[in-house]
């Protein structure tokens, strides 16, 4: 699937950055590959920075498109993170998150991940997570880019 994010930042001052995201996940993958559905969420960020350190807490919320029998179709989520750069181009994040659903069990996980600055217009990034609920997945391991398109408005 495809998901397309519009963000919005507002800062509050030098340590501190609100921030918004609105998406879509296009259903551009077939199942089981995909979801097979278009899935719409909201996110609300807060960024705290400080000297060696960067804290992201985020609170958000998904409308999903196809859901089994019994479940809800909102899904919640919550993400604690914590990243350090490792010199100019390479920093290390580490992250606590769950989701919850009506109908399903709850599912935590941790997260450690490694990034790297291509340039202030890319960043590429790897990482692993481990289940710490009995619904959540043992192990995954996820690989990512950010591009950055530009000041719009």
């Amino acid at each position: 699937d495809t998901t397309l994010i519009l963000k919005h930042k507002l800062p509050v001052d030098d340590h501190l950055v609100l921030g918004a995201e609105l998406g879509v996940a296009l259903p551009t993958a077939r199942p089981p590959i995909g979801t097979g559905g278009t899935d719409w969420g909201v996110n609300a960020i807060a960024s705290l920075d400080y000297p060696g350190v960067h804290v992201d807490v985020n609170v958000a919320g998904a409308r999903l498109g196809v859901v089994d029998a019994g479940q809800g179709t909102w899904q919640g989520g919550w993400a604690i993170a914590a990243s350090h750069p490792l010199g100019e181009q390479f920093g290390v994040t580490g992250e606590v998150s769950g989701l919850v659903q009506r109908g399903t069990s709850a599912q935590t996980q941790g997260l450690v991940a490694l990034n790297y600055n291509v340039s202030r217009a890319l960043v590429l990034d790897v990482a692993v997570a481990a289940g710490l609920s009995r619904a959540a997945p043992d192990w995954q391991l996820m690989a990512g880019m950010t591009v950055r398109l530009g000041h719009w408005l």
